[in-house]
């Protein structure tokens, strides 16, 4: 039975006509008629709709367009960190160094596309109607919390190709790199040995480019007034410069209760909504929320990519659109960051 064939038998169990449902989904008739005539497939996000009306789930709105004839087949992918997650739900692909690679759109740094779906159970990856072709979509992964200002850069200098950036730990980042699964890595790991940060260089196999990018203060932030000792420090993740940080810089002999939070909005956030918090994060987006802020360190940010990338099509893009007037003008008006040339 083809994908029109079951939403108009769904539709006839109900008693509905194609005009009430339209209005339930908020489309005209005529969209109906071409559903169910197999004229069109539905996008991701009215497929949800005619799951809800139709009472179905979305795995099976799902599997109907994976029975269709001329829907696309199972995909064969590789997940970012090589592990299928543990629950269905929508993914976004990217082509990287001819290997198809797939993320939750969970793990995003915003909202993304969806490309596919993941059906957990029967353990495949579906391809979505008005999915993106995956070598238009770059993947690039870091803890910068403005990348999505350069997503939207990308959108508006290179009509017909995708930015989707990953949020990742510098380590985790320069892990996806190392295992191809990554265009490019942001990190601003501190070196102990070399007392420099982004030392990357002898932990990657290949030769790199090292691209600085931003210098910001990263220190400890705290709601006003800050004489009493703080309860509670929220850090980042083990693989982070900031949870590195604070075993370096934080006052010795605290007996507060350590949270680990897995972004520099997190971070922030969870602080905000503490009476007696601190927090290690990025000095921009302390003040930005009014909280008070101590500078522990000026870090630079560097994007890491294979040398030989350089020449890609992709990375000249990529390149532009980093450099974009309305991304440098959007830096310029932070405090405690700079954009580095």
């Amino acid at each position: 039975m083809t994908v029109g064939e079951n939403i108009a038998e769904y539709r006839r169990r109900r008693g509905w006509s194609q005009q009430h449902l339209a209005r339930l989904l908020g489309v005209s008739r005529q969209t109906v008629v071409a559903l169910e005539g197999d004229q069109r497939l539905p996008h991701l996000a009215l497929a949800v709709k005619l799951a809800a009306a139709l009472e179905l789930s979305l795995e099976t709105m799902t599997a109907s367009l994976q029975t269709a004839e001329d829907s696309p087949p199972a995909v064969s992918v590789t997940w970012l960190h090589g592990t299928a997650p543990l629950r269905s739900g929508p993914a976004v692909w990217s082509m990287v160094r001819e290997h198809l690679i797939a993320v939750p759109c969970s793990s995003l740094a915003s909202v993304g596309h969806p490309d596919c779906w993941w059906d957990a159970e029967a353990q495949r990856l579906i391809a979505l109607p008005e999915s993106r072709p995956p070598e238009r979509v770059l993947l690039v992964g870091g803890c910068d919390p403005f990348l999505p200002w350069a997503k939207e850069a990308f959108r508006r200098q290179h009509a017909g190709y995708w930015l989707e950036p990953v949020r990742l730990s510098s380590q985790a980042a320069l892990l996806a790199l190392k295992a191809g699964q990554l265009a490019a890595a942001g990190t601003h790991l501190y070196d102990d040995a070399s007392r420099s940060y982004n030392r990357v260089q002898p932990f990657l196999p290949f030769d790199i480019c090292q691209i600085p990018y931003l210098q910001w203060e990263e220190g400890m932030m705290r709601r006003p007034p800050t004489a009493s000792p703080p309860r509670t420090w929220a850090i980042r993740e083990p693989g982070s410069e900031a949870h590195a940080l604070f075993y370096r810089q934080a006052p010795s002999g605290h007996d507060a209760d350590i949270i680990v939070i897995p972004s520099h909005q997190g971070i922030v956030d969870s602080v905000v909504s503490g009476t007696r918090s601190a927090g290690v994060g990025l000095g921009s987006l302390a003040v930005l929320a009014g909280l008070e802020f101590e500078p522990w360190a000026t870090e630079t940010y560097e994007w890491i990519v294979r040398a030989e990338d350089q020449q890609a099509d992709w990375f000249k893009r990529w390149q532009s659109a980093l450099h974009a007037p309305g991304l440098d003008a959007a830096y310029k008006r932070l405090p405690f960051v700079r954009r580095v040339d």
